[in-house]
């Protein structure tokens, strides 16, 4: 951690007692465990903790008893006067002078630990600022609750870098599993662990025991690079599905994997895991095609609410493939929720294929169509009375059509749309220009105010600035991003910062890049 700087010409810095330097065991302190309290100087007494009776008692410091080694001087007796010694002689600084400790709400500290435990370094590693603050913990037993409860909630154990401890990671490991062997309450705090299975972490049998002491974990990530590990395929695989079954609490899984050399790894760890992804209720992959279609094909996932799938490799976002493993999706997944397709082109047809399947469950759906061929929403929507996220990106330009097809649907169903986003990838000069949506548009907020809460939409002709006005009656609204015609005037904006206290701007991209952002508040 970078020294404090010293102020210059405060000379009190100067008379300051310092204490000889003491050594610490550096193995004894896993770099998330707050370890034992630093020792005691031997000229004071030692220190006792003690039971606070509200969590805020425990801030103003541990209390102190005297031990049978360190007699307390007896106070001088009535008419007696003590005589001072040299310490006392010397008048008082009131720069130095002890202040009023405050008491504070637990949630301000909670806001601090968030800070400090999120907090990254410009190299993208962790903040020197948390060792700090889990060493502070050790004078605090309010704070070391918080800290500990916050710290070995979500670790992630996924990339090693010189902050570490440790030569690699299976060495970051073995401190994390001490740290939460050494004291077994800890073990509740985990719900999510961020797990990888490469050269550097290596040790198999070590992740699994890791895993089997958290109780509560619910969340998990698994990075496996084969082509990095020493072993052979055989007893990686079977040591990934050993891991996969240990997790008997695992709701939510994240897969990642880069290696296509070897297709046939992750459907030989699937034959012995089906009980593993039945239970899933969210699943994130960012692997092959190959390597997710064993998955999809040899599993079923009733319970699945949320997919995700991320292709690792750029050729694979054009893959005819890519439609297959859709369609194999709606039947592995039947009561899908949420499907967020990434960047990975699919084409229409697929799409509304699957959409058949999900029509009764799906509420969001986030995808990317191929299909250069226009009205595509309105092909979409009356698969899914139940949407209330609706996000595509296209390679045709966005039509008057497609704003008056939602228009139509929000006023056919139930209301539910929430977030709305349309957005092309086409190129406006081989198109004619649109025609003006600004009706269509407030129609569209007429619709779905109640519930509207973010509107993107890439039109390729400005509306006119006094649509602006429209947007006061959506309430729940807090981002708005449509190509605005010149500015608005103060009176309309005035109105918007007003009733719409989640948003924070507005861009207007046809003005200069100084005038483009009207924030609304700090």
């Amino acid at each position: 951690m970078p020294k404090p700087e010293v102020t210059p010409g405060r000379q009190e810095q100067e008379s300051v007692l310092r204490c000889p330097k003491r050594r610490f065991s550096q193995t004894a302190c896993p770099p998330w465990d707050p370890g034992p309290s630093p020792p005691m100087s031997p000229k004071r007494p030692r220190t006792t903790t003690y039971t606070p009776v509200s969590p805020t008692d425990s801030i103003q410091g541990e209390q102190s008893m005297s031990s049978q080694g360190d007699p307390v001087p007896p106070a001088p007796a009535h008419g007696e006067q003590s005589v001072p010694s040299q310490d006392d002689r010397v008048a008082p600084d009131p720069a130095r002078q002890p202040t009023k400790q405050g008491r504070f709400h637990t949630d301000i500290y909670l806001l601090i630990l968030d800070e400090v435990i999120a907090g990254k370094q410009r190299d993208g590693s962790q903040s020197e600022w948390k060792e700090t603050l889990m060493s502070l913990a050790c004078t605090s037993r309010l704070l070391q609750g918080i800290v500990e409860d916050r710290i070995y909630r979500y670790p992630s154990l996924l990339h090693w870098n010189p902050t570490m401890s440790g030569n690699s990671l299976d060495d970051v490991v073995n401190k994390f599993f001490l740290a939460i062997w050494a004291k077994p309450y800890r073990r509740s705090f985990v719900r999510g662990l961020e797990l990888a299975y490469l050269g550097t972490c290596s040790n198999i049998q070590q992740l699994i025991d890791t895993v089997q002491l958290c109780p509560n974990l619910t969340h998990l990530t698994l990075e496996w690079a084969p082509h990095t590990l020493p072993t052979t395929l055989a007893e990686q695989t079977r040591g990934v599905a050993r891991l996969l079954n240990s997790c008997s609490k695992v709701h939510h899984f994240t897969f990642i994997k880069y290696d296509q050399e070897r297709p046939g790894q992750v459907n030989e760890v699937n034959r012995g895991c089906s009980e593993f992804y039945e239970r899933l209720t969210s699943f994130t992959a960012s692997a092959t095609v190959s390597d997710l279609m064993a998955t999809l094909s040899n599993h079923h996932l009733p319970d699945l609410k949320y997919f995700h799938w991320e292709p690792p490799l750029m050729r694979e976002l054009y893959c005819l493939s890519n439609n297959k493993l859709l369609l194999e999706a709606s039947k592995t997944c039947p009561a899908l929720w949420a499907l967020d397709w990434g960047i990975t082109l699919i084409n229409l047809p697929t799409l509304l294929e699957a959409c058949k399947v999900w029509g009764p469950t799906l509420r969001s759906l986030k995808v990317y169509i191929s299909d250069p061929v226009p009205n595509h929403i309105s092909q979409i929507l009356p698969e899914l009375p139940h949407l209330e996220g609706l996000s595509v990106r296209t390679r045709h330009q966005i039509t008057q059509s497609d704003i008056q097809a939602i228009v139509h649907y929000a006023r056919s169903t139930p209301l539910r749309l929430q977030n709305i986003s349309l957005t092309s990838e086409a190129d406006p000069r081989n198109y004619p220009t649109p025609s003006r949506i600004d009706d269509d548009l407030a129609n569209l907020i007429d619709a779905v105010h109640p519930t509207l809460e973010s509107l993107h939409l890439e039109y390729d002709r400005p509306v006119r600035a006094e649509f602006i006005k429209h947007l006061a009656k959506a309430k729940r609204l807090h981002h708005f991003y449509v190509e605005i015609e010149g500015r608005p005037n103060d009176r309309h904006l005035q109105l918007i910062s007003r009733e719409c206290p989640r948003l924070k701007g507005i861009y207007f991209p046809s003005l200069s890049s100084a005038r483009s952002f009207v924030p609304f508040r700090p």
